[in-house]
């Protein structure tokens, strides 16, 4: 495997290669920009201006994986004080570690918007309470609306959940959804002023 990208990435490469035991091969310790991965004999060169299709930082995962002994190692404290290169392996450990079969299409993925933090029924309740609205017609939501009423109705729906009120004919769950409704009210009207 052959990693280019940028110096201080790449030390922090070599650095975290030397700490699980591959050995360095002779090379260009003077002028170099790439790292030259031999993952069979556990050793690694350093070389110049070899085009290569892994970059320190932009193929972080595929890096990850190819190291077969990063993949067994389970205790990472032991980097820590080292600083050239902790905060490089930080940001690689921290990569979402997924199987990537060659034989298999790709998606690039890396920094696009996950939506996994998502609750998707609380979104489904949002959009039936939206729905089930008797008295607003379709759209009035994205009409112009003060924004200091649609707030005074989130306290209205916070204020109920902080302090239950007997024979409320909604549930906490419900003043919850509204809350929701009305964050995203208020979002609209101020990204559309």
């Amino acid at each position: 495997m052959i990693v280019t990208g940028k110096k201080i990435k790449l030390e922090g490469l070599v650095g975290y290669l030397r700490d699980i035991g591959y050995g360095q091969e002779s090379g260009n310790t003077v002028s170099w920009n790439t790292v030259e991965i031999d993952n069979l004999n556990e050793t690694f060169k350093l070389t110049e201006d070899i085009i290569s299709f892994y970059d320190v930082e932009k193929h972080a995962e595929e890096i990850f994986f190819h190291i077969s002994s990063l993949i067994k190692q389970s205790d990472y404290s032991w980097h820590k004080n080292n600083t050239d290169y902790s905060k490089f392996f930080d940001e690689l450990k921290n990569q979402p570690l997924t199987y990537f079969d060659t034989n298999q299409g790709k998606k690039e993925e890396q920094g696009k918007t996950g939506y996994s933090e998502l609750d998707w029924d609380y979104i489904d309740a949002m959009a039936y309470r939206m729905n089930k609205n008797d008295k607003y017609p379709p759209g009035n939501w994205k009409k112009p609306i003060d924004i200091k009423k649609l707030a005074e109705s989130a306290i209205r729906h916070a204020r109920k959940i902080l302090q239950e009120v007997d024979g409320d004919e909604e549930s906490l769950q419900d003043h919850a959804i509204a809350l929701g409704c009305n964050g995203q009210m208020i979002n609209y009207q101020l990204k559309n002023k």
